[in-house]
């Protein structure tokens, strides 16, 4: 059932079942929407015959290859997102490229569970939630919903007072999945500034923010700081649902999969780097993050994230310090020029 009224991309998909192996298949995104029937019957009948990217009656069309490049208008971001997840930085004009240490988020954290298998009104329940009063003791906080106001820094304080209704199931859980470290589910890009986030103390995940617990205490700064990087971003981005425009969102059983920096291959150096990168940007506002190409915050994190923390620019030359810069704002450009990042806002580009 196809929905006229709900701005979802949707997709029908009519196959003849063949061979293993024999299948193959090309991803075409069109700029725009076919005015009329005649125009669609046109765009169809110029892919069939190989002819996608040609101009007809306004409508261009463009090939782009692989399963994530749905909905993605230049190849060239496509490009640089699918190769970050793979752990290397190509940036426009730039004449090499720099290796970047990725792994799955799995191998440093767990994730927590679905608020259905905890809260109120689902079977099994664990918990009621209420409203949290700024001078309320709370015995088991919780990081619930979104609120782009309180979402503007590093650390987001709990917003919901969670009561036991049964108390060994509430112990296991806390013990089991409150962290400090929270990943955003439904990442509103175009309004929301955050992939990641830290509660003050840990907390238990809500609907918007489910838990990671990491392996280790040393991972959760480098973690926060490379998810909410442009480059972080543009993983989460290319990895998730794009199924409305402005909004990314990865679902709890797949988290784990998601490409991440391998905290792991950092140096001491590039530790400590970490801690003093946050310490210096906990008390600055984010834009949205499509607000990237005019985000001063965000920049300064991109800029020492690299050369301080992963010490990608050799600083041998003042050439290769300037391929990185001018790449990373022409990268961040193109992304926040995507349809599917901007959402039609007036904040895209200009």
């Amino acid at each position: 059932a196809f929905s006229a009224d709900t701005g979802m991309a949707e997709s029908m998909i009519v196959a003849t079942r063949g061979l293993a192996g024999t299948s193959t298949s090309v991803c075409v995104n069109l700029r725009c929407r076919p005015r009329d029937p005649f125009s669609a019957y046109a765009t169809a009948r110029a892919v069939s015959q190989g002819r996608a990217g040609t101009t007809i009656l306004n409508t261009v069309e463009q090939v782009s290859m692989g399963d994530g490049a749905a909905g993605v208008m230049a190849a060239e971001v496509y490009r640089a997102a699918q190769a970050l997840a793979s752990g290397r930085l190509i940036l426009p004009r730039a004449r090499n490229d720099w290796r970047i240490p990725v792994t799955r988020l799995g191998n440093l954290a767990g994730r927590g569970k679905y608020h259905t298998a905890f809260m109120d009104g689902y079977a099994g329940a664990a918990f009621s939630t209420h409203a949290l009063s700024e001078v309320q003791a709370v015995e088991y906080p919780m990081l619930w919903a979104h609120d782009c106001e309180r979402e503007r820094r590093f650390v987001v304080g709990p917003d919901r007072a969670c009561r036991p209704l049964d108390r060994a199931k509430a112990l296991d859980i806390w013990h089991n999945t409150a962290s400090r470290l929270h990943s955003n589910r439904d990442f509103r890009i175009n309004s929301q500034p955050l992939a990641m986030c830290l509660t003050p103390y840990p907390a238990l995940g809500g609907r918007a923010w489910p838990n990671l617990t990491v392996k280790a205490p040393a991972y959760e700064i480098p973690l926060l700081l490379w998810a909410n990087s442009l480059l972080g971003i543009m993983v989460f981005w290319l990895c998730g649902t794009r199924q409305q425009q402005g909004r990314v969102s990865i679902p709890i059983s797949r988290l784990t999969e998601l490409p991440v920096l391998d905290v792991r291959r950092l140096t001491k150096g590039g530790q400590q780097a970490c801690q003093r990168l946050f310490e210096d940007l906990q008390d600055k506002d984010f834009l949205p993050a499509n607000e990237a190409w005019r985000d001063d915050t965000r920049q300064e994190l991109d800029w020492h994230l690299l050369t301080e923390v992963l010490k990608l620019d050799p600083r041998s030359t003042q050439q290769a310090g300037s391929q990185l810069h001018d790449g990373l704002d022409q990268l961040r450009l193109w992304w926040c020029n995507e349809p599917s990042v901007h959402g039609g806002e007036n904040s895209r580009p200009h």
